[in-house]
């Protein structure tokens, strides 16, 4: 994962590699849900 990746980094970078973690658990969780509702 990007955050992972950037999580050593300080400045903008950090701030992007937060925002990217925080899209992938969202897009993780849209993905079990509608997958949980089909």
């Amino acid at each position: 994962m990007l955050g992972m990746a950037f999580s050593g980094i300080s400045g903008p970078q950090r701030n992007w590699s937060l925002a990217a973690m925080v899209i992938g658990i969202l897009e993780t969780g849209a993905i079990i849900y509608f997958s949980s509702m089909t």
